[in-house]
């Protein structure tokens, strides 16, 4: 699992969302790992591609059921929420 979140910033736009749909589908056993993965995804949402966002977004709604504090699933939702708004703003794509 540290690989692949290493390998994050290192790999194409397509790439990171081979990796966060992985992620996404692939639950971490220990809570512990759930607050490092959300904190390392949380910058792929400021990326230009909105695939990228969406599936970002995507593991971080998943691992937020295994978040136990609620004022750090507040904090986390505040960060997801520009981006998502941003994405809605932008023209359709084909």
């Amino acid at each position: 699992m540290h690989k692949l979140l290493n390998a994050i910033s290192e790999c194409s736009e397509w790439g990171r969302v081979y990796i966060l749909d992985f992620l996404a589908d692939n639950m971490m056993s220990s809570p512990k790992d759930v607050d490092e993965v959300i904190q390392r995804i949380i910058p792929n949402l400021a990326h230009s591609n909105s695939a990228v966002v969406l599936s970002a977004a995507k593991v971080i709604v998943k691992y937020l059921d295994y978040v136990n504090e609620t004022e750090k699933i507040r904090s986390i939702c505040r960060k997801m929420a520009p981006p998502l708004i941003s994405l809605m703003n932008n023209d359709p794509e084909i």
